[in-house]
């Protein structure tokens, strides 16, 4: 009895004789591989024509596949000489239509999904793009039976109905990833750096960061990392900014985070962050960043230093690392290249254009900065995925930045920054009646102190020369003085961090340190700590028991002083300043 068939590659209708039920063919219209249904129930066998009758009935022939030398019909011109009738569809339960090619590729089996499998995991065609391969066409099998007579199909046939069109749009191929070149100049080495621009409450908060992979992964600090909102965006050297899509990976005990893009731009360069050993002391290295909001800046120096999270707060027990947990045996590599607000996340390079460490911390006061070493940001990109995705949150969700060991953050450094905050203390009369006042000051005053350093651009030194002659100026009566004390007290930064600091404080003795360098020592009324200011400049000849106005820097450093008189030794603090100006 004749088995009726539906191709599933093509659409066509015939009918099989019985004997090749449970086997395997070849479609005659489209080649595509089909299984003979076994029969629901016995079956009566009849007696197969002979080979003459046979050669006359068939209207084709084609071998079971994987069973070489075993013919099966191919009806075309129907059994027993009688015209075929077309075979009615037979209802289907209503689903999607499957493309062909889903059949195509799951008839391949085993050996296509390997083939696959091997070309991926090979590297063919860049990072996570697969080749589509077409189908090798079928090869033709010889036939061992004569061609049938030409017949015409009566002109009272119903055409057979058209395959099922696939009820799915085609699919397109993606356009290739762009593919970064790692970066083996100074020049190619912009094409690698991105400044982070970070709305965050009150104002904008900026950063460093650089490429490291062809997946638009940006390595950066994980406290400029914890800035980052949807309304943040990365600038490239050209100018053109980028959206942030998340981030991939945070370490705060070393400061560290990898952060991705949503589209890769055409020329971007990656940098090379393989390097494993300890640098020697002298190499020769560079940062580069945006130290103070001067972009796009490189800096030489050399490397003076290797130590241990152990060594630097062994040498000064409220190091900020102490803040973050960092490991005692991670490794830091000293420098005297420019290191300053805005360098953060970017990139310490040897002369081979290869990363070294990434810059995180400075001692302002030693003009040392500290780069953690690439080898911990290679162990991070290693075990890290797309897959750990993290969403940014929205801006109004960003708490105020924090350094790390919780350092308030470096305000960004322009003319325009300047002037806004010197007038928004003028406009208080420099007298704070709240927090937010003082937090006024104490701004104007780390910058003002930055501004002193050799490294700061000219322009905005001599304009920061300029407010600062006109601070020392005024008229201070004790009502300021003393509003200002106040909310000193309050918001002085703990030990082990920094901040600005604007206070008035009383000449108990002079300090000087292992380089000779004189200093004053000041008792700020209420406060337990005294404080060590160095730079002291005109106050340097005023008497004990003198008021002094500080505008400065708290730095982290820490130390203990034993006053004349007092029995026991008090904690004291190290303050850089930008402006001392003795009060009567």
């Amino acid at each position: 009895m004749p088995i009726a068939i539906r191709c599933a590659g093509c659409g066509s209708e015939f009918k099989v004789a019985d004997q090749f039920a449970g086997k395997r063919g070849k479609c005659p219209k489209c080649g595509s591989i089909i299984q003979i249904p076994a029969p629901s129930t016995p079956q009566t066998m009849k007696p197969l024509p002979s080979a003459g009758a046979r050669d006359a009935l068939l209207s084709g022939n084609f071998p079971a596949a994987g069973l070489p030398g075993e013919e099966m019909p191919a009806v075309g011109g129907g059994l027993g000489g009688a015209p075929l009738s077309p075979l009615r569809p037979k209802p289907q339960p209503k689903k999607a239509a499957i493309p062909p090619w889903v059949w195509v590729t799951a008839s391949g089996g085993v050996a296509l999904v390997i083939l696959l499998l091997a070309f991926i995991f090979s590297g063919g065609g860049g990072r996570g793009q697969v080749a589509v391969v077409p189908p090798p066409p079928p090869v033709p099998v010889p036939s061992t039976t004569p061609a049938p007579p030409t017949t015409s199909t009566p002109s009272n046939l119903p055409t057979p109905p058209p395959p099922p069109a696939p009820s799915a749009a085609p699919v397109e191929p993606l356009p290739p990833r762009p593919k970064a070149r790692v970066a083996k100049t100074l020049d190619d080495v912009t094409n690698a750096i991105v400044k982070f621009e970070m709305p965050i409450p009150g104002g904008m908060s900026a950063g460093t960061g650089f490429f490291i992979d062809d997946r638009g992964w940006i390595a950066t600090n994980n406290h400029v990392a914890s800035t980052i909102s949807t309304a943040a965006r990365v600038r490239l050297y050209n100018g053109e900014k980028i959206e942030l899509e998340g981030i991939i990976a945070q370490v705060p005990e070393r400061d560290l985070a990898i952060v991705k893009i949503k589209q890769l731009p055409p020329n971007f360069t990656i940098l090379d962050i393989s390097y494993q050993d300890r640098p020697k002391i002298g190499t020769t290295v560079y940062t580069y960043g945006h130290p103070q909001n001067q972009d796009f800046s490189l800096a030489k120096g050399i490397v003076s230093r290797v130590a241990t999270t152990k060594e630097l707060v062994s040498e000064q027990p409220n190091h900020l690392l102490t803040g973050i947990n960092s490991p005692p045996d991670a490794i830091w590599i000293q420098t005297d290249a420019t290191v300053l607000p805005g360098n953060s996340g970017g990139p310490l390079l040897d002369e081979k254009c290869r990363v070294l460490g990434i810059n995180t911390f400075a001692n302002l006061n030693a003009r040392f900065g500290f780069a953690s070493h690439v080898k911990y940001l290679k162990e991070l990109v290693e075990k890290s995925s797309d897959q750990q995705l993290k969403p940014l949150p929205d801006p109004a969700q960003i708490k105020p930045p924090q350094q790390p060991g919780g350092q308030p953050p470096h305000p960004a450094i322009s003319r325009e920054k300047l002037q806004q905050l010197f007038d928004a203390a003028a406009a208080f009369n420099w007298q704070p009646t709240n927090p937010e006042q003082y937090k006024t000051l104490a701004e104007l005053a780390f910058i003002l102190t930055a501004l002193q350093e050799p490294q700061a651009p000219q322009d905005l030194k001599a304009f920061g020369n300029e407010l600062i002659g006109r601070i020392k100026q005024f008229a201070w009566n004790d009502v300021q003085i003393n509003a200002i004390n106040q909310f000193a007290l309050s918001q002085f930064p703990p030990t082990g961090q920094q901040g600005g600091l604007v206070c008035v404080g009383i000449i108990r003795g002079q300090s000087s340190d292992q380089a000779g360098k004189k200093g004053l020592v000041l008792e700020l009324p209420n406060f337990a700590d005294l404080l060590n200011v160095v730079d002291v400049g005109d106050a340097a000849g005023a008497p004990p028991g003198s008021r002094v106005l500080v505008f400065g820097i708290v730095l982290p450093p820490s130390a203990q002083a034993q006053i004349p008189g007092q029995p026991q030794p008090r904690n004291i603090r190290i303050i850089k300043s930008g402006c001392l100006r003795p009060i009567a």
